[in-house]
């Protein structure tokens, strides 16, 4: 996973490949210890930010769908032989009803 999903990791990984030779060369269990605690918190500090890479690329995708789509998709409840629960699922609501209350508040 590390490989192949965190590729980046590798060049980012404060100037250090992800190279277990390293730990051969730390003398004390102290420096172990310290030696690991600041590379977890560097992998941490970087899935967070993939996470948050990973979220953005979502909200942003959604956001130019419903901009794009928004109002070629709201005229399927004009003149269409469509039922309501055809509508809602093909707008991306999973509930009808739910769907029938945000477009009876518009």
């Amino acid at each position: 996973m590390l490989l192949s999903d965190f590729k980046h990791l590798q060049a980012a990984a404060a100037g250090e490949a992800l190279n277990p030779g390293h730990i051969l060369e730390i003398q004390t269990v102290p420096e172990l210890l310290a030696w690991a605690k600041e590379k977890c918190c560097e992998f941490v500090n970087l899935f967070v930010r993939w996470l948050d890479e990973q979220r953005d690329n979502v909200v942003i995708k959604a956001k130019q769908n419903l901009e794009g789509n928004y109002q070629q998709t709201c005229s399927l409840l004009k003149g269409t032989r469509l039922r309501m629960t055809e509508i809602s699922e093909q707008v991306g609501f999973d509930n009808s009803s739910y769907f029938t209350v945000v477009f009876n508040n518009t």
